[in-house]
C-alpha cells in the first residue's frame, strides 16, 4: 500500500473522471518506489524484522550503532543469547518518539551492569535486534505530500514536450512541464536521505 491514496492524487491534480486511475495507481507505487530509493529510508513500517550486529563492526564502549534506522524495538538479544531488558538500554535520541526521530544507536546502562557479549567470535553477527526498521511506522505529512506531487509530475510528464524549468501553456492548451522533479520532492529526498551516524 502507498503512501497517498489514489484520491488524494486526484483531489491535488483536480482529476475528476476515472480514464487514469490504473495509470495513477502505477504511478504512485512507482514514485514511492523511487523516493525510498534516493532516501535510502521506509516511511512505512507496521511488521517486526530482526537485524544483527557484531562486537567488532557495530559496538564502541556500551554503544552498539546501528547500520539503518529504527523506529520502534521489539526485544534485543545480547550476543551471549541473554535478552537485554527495556531497563537495561537507552536509545540515541533519548526521546525518540516524541521528537520524531528514528533510533540510531543503543547505549547500555553504567548501572545495569550488563555488557554486549558474543557467543563465539566477535567477527560474528549475533547480536539481535528485532523492531521496526525504518524511518517511522506511519509516513510523515511530508512523505505524503512529496509522493503526491511525485505521481502528478509523473502523471503529466507524459504530456510533456518542453524543457523549461517551469510549467508552461503552449497555444494550443498543451501544458509543458520541467524536466526536473518538482522542487518539494528535491528538497525532502536531500533532507530526508539516509545518513548513517556513528561516532
Amino acid at each position: 500500500m502507498t503512501w497517498a491514496t489514489l484520491a488524494q492524487v486526484k483531489e491535488e491534480a483536480k482529476i475528476t473522471n476515472t480514464n487514469d486511475d490504473a495509470l495513477l495507481t502505477r504511478l504512485l507505487a512507482a514514485a514511492q518506489a523511487r523516493l525510498e530509493a534516493d532516501t535510502d529510508r521506509l516511511f512505512d513500517v507496521s511488521v517486526n524484522t530482526t537485524r544483527y550486529f557484531r562486537i567488532n563492526r557495530d559496538v564502541i564502549g556500551r554503544t552498539l550503532w546501528l547500520d539503518r534506522d529504527l523506529c520502534a524495538i521489539n526485544t534485543i538479544t545480547n550476543g551471549n543469547g541473554v535478552v537485554v531488558t527495556s531497563d537495561q538500554y537507552v536509545t540515541e535520541p533519548r526521546n525518540y518518539a516524541a521528537d520524531g526521530y528514528p533510533i540510531y544507536a543503543i547505549t547500555l546502562t553504567a548501572y545495569s551492569g550488563v555488557v554486549w557479549q558474543w557467543m563465539t567470535d566477535p567477527d560474528v553477527d549475533q547480536i539481535a535486534v528485532s523492531g521496526k526498521w525504518g524511518y517511522t511506522s506511519t509516513p510523515t505529512a511530508e512523505a505524503i505530500e512529496a509522493l503526491i506531487q511525485y505521481a502528478i509530475w509523473l502523471y503529466r510528464r507524459k504530456d510533456a514536450t518542453g524543457d523549461s524549468e517551469r510549467p508552461l501553456l503552449a497555444g494550443d492548451g498543451t501544458i509543458l512541464l520541467p524536466s526536473h522533479i518538482p522542487d518539494f520532492v528535491k528538497v525532502f529526498i536531500e533532507s530526508y536521505r539516509f545518513r548513517q551516524i556513528r561516532y
